[in-house]
């Protein structure tokens, strides 16, 4: 659910489902883009200290250690 946002500054709202959210509520005195200027140093080092959950059908990164294989699926009678 989105909360209404009071007065002029900018929002951002960055939902990463479960890994949670983060909301930027810019002052009304500051443009976007000096918004941004000044929170983006911050979401990079945010974002490199959570690892991303590799996506389903993604390739390991080169010198990546090979995933252990899974056990197939028992079959139903």
């Amino acid at each position: 659910m989105m909360m209404p946002m009071m007065g002029k500054g900018a929002a951002f709202l960055f939902d990463g489902g479960p890994r949670g959210r983060i909301l930027i509520k810019c002052a009304a005195e500051d443009s976007t883009q000096q918004c941004v200027a000044a929170v983006k140093p911050l979401l990079d080092q945010a974002l490199a200290a959570r690892p991303m959950p590799p996506r389903p059908g993604a390739r390991a990164p080169a010198g990546a250690e090979p995933a252990a294989p899974t056990q197939p699926a028992p079959a139903t009678p």
